[in-house]
């Protein structure tokens, strides 16, 4: 069944299609499950998370600059990086490299288009943004010549995304 919304990208009301968060080829293709903070089943996704955020033309036109295969060779080289980093470094087996301020060295045997990686993380961001308003009147005095960015996230307050068991 066709879903008509507006796309999170061009604004346009349009029929939307499935936008993988994280794209398909970054290892976003298998059964997922979105469970809220008590544990409840949500929805599940058959074929990695994805939601119809986007048009036809926002959500191919990533895929035709290869933003997703861009983000997908840097991610790749990040988690690898982090891994046998880490794997030397380990003190103890409750080792979190998010507070011991880690430094990954992360070597790219291809060219790296940094541009394309930030476009997709950009764009995988606005594709679960829950209003069309991006830029909103400063609070304060309601001025719009003093504005701000204001993103709230598709059903994301606390939710949280689990592999299931494909069996």
């Amino acid at each position: 069944m066709s879903t008509i919304d507006w796309c999170r990208h061009c604004s346009m009301d349009a029929v939307m299609t499935l936008e993988h968060l994280p794209a398909r080829s970054a290892g976003n293709n298998k059964p997922m499950r979105m469970c809220n903070d008590t544990g409840t089943i949500v929805q599940d996704f058959l074929d990695g998370l994805a939601i119809p955020t986007l048009c036809g033309d926002c959500n191919g036109g990533a895929s035709r600059r290869n933003l997703p295969g861009a983000y997908k060779l840097w991610r790749n080289d990040v988690i690898e990086a982090v891994r046998s980093t880490t794997a030397r470094q380990r003190p103890r087996p409750s080792f979190n490299i998010w507070r011991t301020g880690l430094v990954v060295d992360v070597d790219h045997e291809y060219a790296l288009h940094p541009g394309r990686v930030v476009r997709q993380v950009l764009g995988m961001v606005l594709a679960v943004q829950a209003t069309r308003d991006l830029v909103v009147a400063d609070e304060t005095d309601g001025s719009a010549t003093r504005s701000r960015i204001a993103l709230t996230l598709w059903s994301a307050s606390s939710m949280r995304v689990v592999a299931t068991d494909p069996t």
